[in-house]
């Protein structure tokens, strides 16, 4: 209710472990934090290395027109990794691995904090300082082709040589 109060963001990313063939979630914040013991997860302290909680962007219109639809700028999260603590993280995969960032506040149950992002991860980046990780949200897995199934150019139902590569359109009824 205090737009003026300090946010905690927590990151809550689950990239897959190479080493023990399994998905593990890890939980970094801004500020230290520790759940409380009725939480998910109970009594774990996020480290406070967010750089920065999120810098994501959404543009309702396409460029120059009213109407369309809305398209994401992929954006990134910065953590610190000056201690050495992310290291292990070269031991992981990240592509398309679940991210979601939450915000709360001081005296706040995790429970109690707000799903503000949920998407994947597009890549990392590391540094000897710091580690990026590009984000794209769930609206990037419909941008896709509707139809897989396109014209070979063979001739006949196949279509000519003219309509090689383009998809076949899909047709529905009689």
């Amino acid at each position: 209710a205090d737009p003026t109060a300090r946010k905690i963001y927590v990151l809550a990313i689950s990239p897959y472990d190479l080493g023990s063939d399994s998905v593990v979630t890890e939980y970094y914040s801004t500020h230290a934090f520790t759940s409380a013991p009725t939480d998910s997860p109970g009594n774990t302290y996020f480290q406070p290395i967010l750089e920065n909680a999120l810098l994501f962007s959404r543009t309702l219109f396409d460029t120059g027109r009213i109407g369309g639809r809305s398209t994401s700028n992929n954006g990134n999260i910065n953590l610190s990794n000056a201690s050495g603590l992310l290291d292990h993280w070269t031991n992981y995969s990240f592509i398309g691995r679940e991210i979601k960032v939450y915000c709360g506040g001081e005296g706040f149950e995790f429970a109690e904090f707000g799903l503000v992002f949920s998407g994947t991860c597009n890549g990392v980046s590391f540094t000897d300082l710091s580690i990026e990780i590009q984000l794209r949200d769930y609206h990037e897995l419909l941008n896709v082709p509707l139809s897989r199934n396109f014209y070979g150019g063979t001739g006949s139902w196949d279509g000519g040589s003219d309509l090689i590569g383009k998809p076949k359109p899909l047709v529905y009824g009689y």
